[in-house]
C-alpha cells in the first residue's frame, strides 16, 4: 500500500464508482499499479533514458520557441548537474545519459511513475514532462502545449486532457508530506 491516506481514499472512491478496480482502465488505480508493479518507477533503465534523450535531441534548439527553451533550461537547472540540451550546447547522447539518470534520482517514485505515464501515454518530450512533474509549469500549460495542434474538443484532445488530469492528481496524491 502507500502511506498517503488521500491516495487510498481516491482508489477506494474509484472502486466504488467503477464497481471494481481494473489496471487496464486508466485512472488513479492504474497509475498506482504503474508505480508499484513496474520496476522502472524505482530506477529508470538505461535504454529508456537513451530513448528519452534521443527523442529530445531530435529537436534542434533553433526550432524551439524561446519560452520553451527557457522552460527546458529551468528544468535542467533544477534537476541536472549541467544542462544537456539547448542553444549552444553540444552534449552527446552518451554523455547525457548519466547526467539524466542522476537528475531523475531526485524525483520521488510517484514522480518517476508520472514520467513513465506521460511518456507512454502522451509521447511528450522529456523536458516538457519534467516541467509539469516538477511544477516548473502547470499541468494545464503542459496540456495546452501537448494539444495545441489538435482540434479543440476532439476525442483525442479530450482523452489527453483526461489522462493528464489523472496523472496530475496521482502526483499530488503521492507527493511526500
Amino acid at each position: 500500500m502507500h502511506s498517503s491516506r488521500d491516495l487510498i481514499h481516491a482508489i477506494a472512491f474509484e472502486r466504488e464508482t467503477q464497481h471494481r478496480l481494473d489496471p487496464k482502465i486508466f485512472g488513479i488505480y492504474s497509475a498506482f499499479c504503474t508505480m508499484v508493479d513496474f520496476p522502472h518507477s524505482e530506477e529508470l533503465p538505461v535504454d529508456l533514458l537513451e530513448d528519452l534523450i534521443r527523442q529530445q535531441f531530435q529537436a534542434s534548439a533553433d526550432d524551439v520557441p524561446e519560452e520553451i527553451q527557457d522552460m527546458f533550461a529551468n528544468v535542467q537547472g533544477a534537476l541536472l548537474e549541467r544542462p544537456i540540451w539547448g542553444a549552444g550546447l553540444s552534449v552527446s547522447p552518451e554523455a547525457a545519459v548519466p547526467l539524466l539518470a542522476d537528475g531523475l534520482r531526485k524525483l520521488s517514485r510517484g514522480q518517476r511513475a508520472q514520467l513513465l505515464l506521460l511518456n507512454g501515454m502522451h509521447n511528450a518530450w522529456l523536458f516538457v514532462s519534467l516541467a509539469a512533474i516538477t511544477g516548473t509549469i502547470s499541468f494545464g500549460r503542459y496540456l495546452d502545449l501537448l494539444t495545441e495542434g489538435m482540434q479543440p474538443d476532439s476525442d483525442e484532445e479530450q482523452a489527453r486532457r483526461i489522462d493528464g488530469a489523472f496523472i496530475e492528481l496521482f502526483g499530488e496524491l503521492t507527493e511526500p508530506a
